[in-house]
């Protein structure tokens, strides 16, 4: 089959070109809306799942001989692992959206991702 035009492309993605209709080049990232970033900086997520990790430790310990019969004693140190990660990512992103608050005045939406946590 032979044809003064290509085959267009078996997918779209946003990067590829296109012939439309009336023969003009049409590029796909011109009819892609613009997306506003998140507002958020991580600290509320990160401190449920060190408070759940903090529960499931203080739920686990009064079983810890069970635990130990049974072979599952590492449940507790991966309770115990879990909240001092925790601890350390909300040292980390505390940090983070203090260093966002103080450069808000450069960058335009970062004081309103930094203020949407407490």
């Amino acid at each position: 089959m032979s044809s003064d035009t290509p085959d267009p492309p078996r997918y779209r993605d946003a990067v590829t070109t296109h012939r439309g209709t009336d023969g003009e080049q049409a590029d796909k990232r011109a009819a892609t809306p613009s997306v506003e970033p998140l507002d958020v900086d991580g600290v509320r997520a990160v401190a449920v799942g060190t408070v759940l990790w903090a529960v499931a430790l203080v739920v686990l310990l009064p079983l810890h001989a069970s635990l130990r019969e049974d072979g599952r004693l590492w449940w507790i140190g991966t309770c115990a692992c879990g909240v001092l990660l925790g601890l350390a990512g909300l040292v980390y992103l505390r940090r983070r959206r203090a260093a966002l608050t103080r450069r808000a005045p450069a960058v335009p939406n970062v004081a309103k991702v930094a203020r949407t946590e407490p």
